[in-house]
């Protein structure tokens, strides 16, 4: 940044970036800006966001993912998946006998005595017992 009253250049602090002089500016979302001085940001990794003005990328939380860089916040955990450690690039899906009815899992719930889930990414469990009219 150009300083008019010093007529001296200097830098912008880290989480903040400017080109050819300009006046320094947040880093936008998505994107990060690590040192004092950043003039060509970077994306977002993989298992983490990066709201405007991050010095460094913040890891998605135990219910949520990003399977993409440059994100500005986590997806969360759909239901049928568990999403149960920090810096998830994927949610993984609850396996057959078990399910994960609500977002944001962090856990599958195992089917109880007398259902089932045939299915990976199951949301519920179905009863063993055919249902009579």
């Amino acid at each position: 940044t150009f300083n008019a009253e010093t007529l001296s250049c200097s830098k912008c602090l880290a989480g903040q970036t400017a080109t050819g002089g300009a006046a320094c500016s947040a880093c936008k979302a998505g994107r990060f800006c690590p040192t004092e001085g950043t003039d060509d940001p970077s994306n977002c990794t993989f298992g983490s966001y990066c709201p405007s003005g991050a010095s460094l990328p913040h890891v998605c939380q135990p219910g949520f993912f990003a399977n993409e860089t440059g994100r500005s916040a986590c997806r969360p955990c759909p239901a049928g998946y568990q999403c149960g450690s920090s810096g998830l690039e994927d949610p993984i899906p609850c396996p057959t006998g078990s399910f994960a009815e609500e977002s944001q899992s962090t856990t599958c719930e195992k089917c109880q005595a007398g259902t089932y889930s045939a299915e990976a990414a199951s949301t519920s469990c179905s009863s063993c017992i055919p249902e009579t009219s």
